[in-house]
């Protein structure tokens, strides 16, 4: 287009950077995947609110296992969409760099090849 250039080389560096997202997010998945806790973890014993204290513990064992389970999800698509973002941005770089050959090859034509 007219006007301006596209510098794909940085446009391959940001898709670059992408995909570093995406491992650095895939080596942290395993570990939220992990992290589970059973209701022992949440119950803090006292023999005359035993009772009330298991039903605590299991709301917030419940509670955390929710979350643990959205952090868990959340990754997953984060790492299939970075990598994505990362396949689309090398894609543009190579189809402005087939664009760009193809208007040269085409103004050779236009104009030839003759020296000045």
């Amino acid at each position: 287009m007219v006007g301006y250039k596209v510098i794909t080389s940085a446009v391959r560096a940001e898709g670059t950077k992408w995909r570093g997202f995406a491992d650095t997010v895939g080596k942290v998945n395993p570990i939220v995947k992990n992290a589970t806790l059973g209701d022992a973890a949440f119950f803090v014993g006292d023999p005359v609110t035993l009772a009330t204290e298991a039903l605590n513990a299991k709301l917030l064992s419940d509670t955390y296992e929710s979350l643990r389970s959205y952090v868990e999800t959340a990754l997953n698509g984060a790492v299939v969409e970075f990598d994505q973002i990362d396949e689309a941005l090398q894609k543009t770089a190579q189809m402005y760099d087939q664009a760009e050959a193809i208007t040269e090859i085409d103004l050779k034509q236009i104009y030839g090849t003759a020296q000045r």
